[in-house]
C-alpha cells in the first residue's frame, strides 16, 4: 500500500467526512508535487520548513494555510510517524472575530420581544449567568438549588461543573417552569420532554432581534459576551469573571481584554498619589462597594413614578471608583446617592428620610449615620480650600457600605 493509499484508508477508518479526506489527500499530492522525484516519507525538517515558507510567499489566506497545517500534521503524526517533522509544522490558529457587545438596554429590549415564555427564560439565563447555548439547553431541574439561589452548570468542553448564582430577574420564571417537572427532566424541553433544539432558540432570538431593531451581528453568543462586559463595567476584574466561567487560557484573557474596556488615558504618575496598600489588602475580600445583586434588582424594577436609570449609573460608577481605590470620588458619589433618593420615600431631603421615615429602629440608626457622618466626611473634602498640608481619606473613613446597602434594600422593597 502506498503512502497516499495509507492516508486515505486511515482517514476513512476514523470516519472523517468525504470533504476532509479529499482535502487531506489533496495536500499530500501538493507536497509530493513540490518535491517532485522524492518520496514524502523521506522528507526532513528543512524540507517541511521550506514548503511552508513557499506557501506563505504565495500569500495564501490563513484558512488555506491552516488547512495545510492540519493535513500535514495528521499525515506525519498518524501515518508516516515522524514526530520531528510535526514539530516544525506551524500551528495556525483562527483569528476570532471582534465581538459585538450589546448594551444592557439592547439586551432587555430583545428579551422583551421573545413571546414564548420558555424561550425567553432560556435567553435570560444565557445573559444573566453567562452561559453558552448548549450549557443552557442541558440544564436539568435537579441542577437548580432554589433555597440558595444557585445553579449547577456543566460546561461542554471541560466537563467540570461550576455553581452559578441565579439572577433575580429570572428566579420567579425558573420556579414556575421547574415546578411541574421531575428532577431528571430537562429544564428547557419540547412537548415530548426532549432537550429543546438549539435552532428554536436561535430562531426566537433572530425574530426578537429584528423586532427590536438590533444589529444582525448581535447573536446569542453576544449575550454571553455582554455578561462578561457588563460585570467588568460594575467593577469586577476581567480575570475573575473568566475564572468564574472556567476560562483560564491566556489567549482568552487577551481576546476579551481587547473589547472589555475602553483604554484609559494615563494622566498621572503613581509617584504623585498616596496608595493605601495595607488597607487595600484588608478590603480585597469585598470587591464591590455595592452588591451586584442590589444593582440587578434595581434594574429589574419597573416603577411607574420614578426612573431608576440615573441611580443605577451612580451605583455602577461607585463600584468602578471602589475598584480603583478612588476614595474622594467614592465619598462624593455616596453623598450624591443619598441626595438623589429622598423622593422615593416621600421626602424632599435625606435629613427628612433620617428623621421622619417610618422604618425599623436599625434602619433609622443607619440613616442617621449616613446623614451625619457621611455628609461631614464628604463636605470636608468637597468644600475645603487648598491647604499647605492635606489629610487624604482612607477606605475606613468612607466605608458606609452596610448603611448604603440597607438604604438600597428599602428602596427596592417600597418601589
Amino acid at each position: 500500500m502506498t503512502t497516499k493509499e495509507a492516508v486515505t484508508s486511515l482517514l476513512q477508518q476514523r470516519k472523517y467526512s468525504h470533504r476532509t479526506v479529499e482535502s487531506y489527500v489533496g495536500w499530500f499530492d501538493r507536497l509530493s508535487s513540490y518535491f517532485h522525484g522524492r518520496a514524502v516519507a523521506d522528507l526532513d525538517t528543512e524540507d517541511i520548513a521550506s514548503y511552508f515558507q513557499h506557501l506563505q510567499s504565495k500569500r495564501l489566506n490563513d484558512q488555506t494555510v491552516r488547512q495545510a497545517s492540519s493535513a500535514l500534521r495528521f499525515i506525519f503524526r498518524e501515518v508516516i510517524r515522524k514526530k520531528e517533522l510535526v514539530a516544525v509544522i506551524p500551528v495556525i490558529r483562527p483569528k476570532r472575530p471582534i465581538a459585538v457587545i450589546p448594551s444592557q438596554a439592547q439586551v432587555f429590549s430583545g428579551l422583551t420581544e421573545v413571546a414564548n415564555p420558555q424561550l425567553r427564560l432560556a435567553l435570560k439565563c444565557i445573559y444573566g449567568m453567562g452561559l453558552e447555548l448548549q450549557e443552557a439547553l442541558l440544564i436539568r431541574v435537579r441542577d437548580i438549588d432554589f433555597p440558595s439561589n444557585r445553579m449547577r452548570v456543566i460546561p461542554q468542553r471541560s466537563k467540570t461543573a461550576r455553581d452559578v448564582p441565579i439572577p433575580l430577574f429570572a428566579i420567579d420564571d425558573l420556579q414556575l417552569l421547574a415546578k411541574p417537572k421531575r428532577k431528571t427532566d430537562f429544564l428547557f424541553s419540547t412537548d415530548k420532554g426532549e432537550k429543546l433544539p438549539e435552532q428554536r432558540l436561535q430562531r426566537a432570538w433572530a425574530d426578537a432581534r429584528a423586532k427590536a431593531s438590533l444589529s444582525p451581528r448581535i447573536n446569542i453568543r453576544s449575550l454571553r459576551h455582554a455578561y462578561i462586559r457588563h460585570l467588568t463595567m460594575l467593577g469586577v476584574q476581567l480575570k475573575d469573571v473568566l475564572h468564574h466561567l472556567g476560562l483560564h487560557k491566556a489567549r482568552t484573557l487577551e481576546y476579551y481584554s481587547n473589547y472589555s474596556a475602553v483604554p484609559t488615558e494615563i494622566t498621572f504618575s503613581p509617584a504623585d498619589r498616596l496608595i493605601h496598600e495595607a488597607e487595600q489588602a484588608t478590603d480585597s475580600e469585598s470587591p464591590w462597594y455595592v452588591a451586584p445583586a442590589r444593582i440587578a434588582a434595581l434594574v429589574e424594577l419597573k416603577p411607574e413614578k420614578y426612573d431608576f436609570r440615573r441611580l443605577v449609573l451612580l451605583l455602577q460608577e461607585l463600584n468602578s471608583a471602589s475598584a480603583n481605590s478612588n476614595y474622594l470620588s467614592m465619598a462624593f458619589l455616596v453623598r450624591a446617592i443619598i441626595d438623589h433618593v429622598p423622593p422615593i420615600f416621600g421626602c424632599e431631603t435625606f435629613g427628612q428620610v433620617s428623621n421622619n421615615y417610618q422604618g425599623t429602629r436599625s434602619f433609622k440608626k443607619n440613616m442617621d449615620h449616613l446623614h451625619n457622618a457621611l455628609r461631614n466626611v464628604a463636605d470636608s473634602y468637597l468644600h475645603t480650600h487648598v491647604r499647605q498640608k492635606e489629610d487624604l481619606p482612607t477606605f475606613i473613613q468612607i466605608d458606609f457600605r452596610s448603611q448604603l446597602d440597607q438604604l438600597l434594600g428599602e428602596v427596592i422593597r417600597i418601589a
